[in-house]
């Protein structure tokens, strides 16, 4: 009979939790429990009012909802400072309701106004640090510090300068382009490089290739002053 009068206590208090809500702090019969809302659709949903700024501390298990989603954005975590005022945060926002899409933006504050967002993972993948809009897998909108940066080359090295078979281009024409053009040939012009910045690897297999081409051509210079030097000697004998 004891068992039987436990029974009926569960029974009944299942039955007020499935029917009362406190606050709209619900606990509906499909077992899902909600938070700021009475049809939570996820285990635990906690949905923020939109009509006020507030920040929620959310564990990474825990499924925060918000009605402003749709008007486009959505603060989801802050971190707080002694004062009580958000310091850092993490706000997810969306690009295209109809298509939902959206981008992840991670601001700070400073001197007590928030910033404009620091970083921002958008609906592609794309990263940028200083920047909203990044164009690629990683957009830096500053200086990078770093002690070693390693290049995937697109492009082969230049060691086929070295090749019996490579013309190397005579001086002569290479003043005659540069009297023209104001660069060497195949390097970007400043303005071209100003405007469209200019891609690291492909940029440093092209000037070894200017050095590679350089230091041969200081070679032939170098046979030539030899020869000239024994022509010398030998007519400064033949006088003497």
């Amino acid at each position: 009979m004891r068992v039987d009068m436990i029974k009926c206590v569960g029974t009944c208090v299942c039955l007020f939790f499935s029917l009362f809500s406190f606050s709209q702090n619900t606990f509906p019969s499909s077992g899902n429990v909600g938070i700021g809302t009475a049809a939570p659709e996820v285990k635990l949903q906690v949905d923020i009012n939109s009509s006020v700024t507030e920040y929620a501390q959310i564990p990474s298990s825990l499924s925060l909802r918000n009605n402003s989603m749709q008007e486009g954005n959505l603060n989801v975590l802050s971190f707080r400072d002694a004062g009580g005022y958000g310091i850092a945060g993490i706000a997810v926002q969306n690009r295209n309701v109809g298509t939902h899409t959206g981008i992840i933006s991670f601001w700070t504050r400073k001197n007590g106004t928030a910033t404009a967002p620091k970083m921002t993972l958008d609906e592609n993948g794309k990263v940028g640090i200083g920047t909203t809009a990044p164009d690629q897998l990683l957009t830096v909108n500053g200086t990078i510090h770093s002690k070693e940066v390693e290049v995937d080359l697109s492009v082969p090295a230049p060691d086929y300068v070295f090749e019996k078979e490579y013309k190397l281009p005579p001086l002569d024409s290479i003043k005659i382009y540069i009297e023209r053009n104001k660069h060497l040939p195949e390097i970007p012009s400043a303005k071209v490089m100003e405007a469209d910045g200019m891609q690291l690897g492909e940029m440093n297999m092209l000037l070894l290739k200017k050095v590679e081409e350089l230091t041969l051509q200081l070679i032939l210079v170098n046979e030539k002053l030899e020869k000239q030097q024994v022509m010398i000697e030998k007519l400064t004998k033949f006088t003497e």
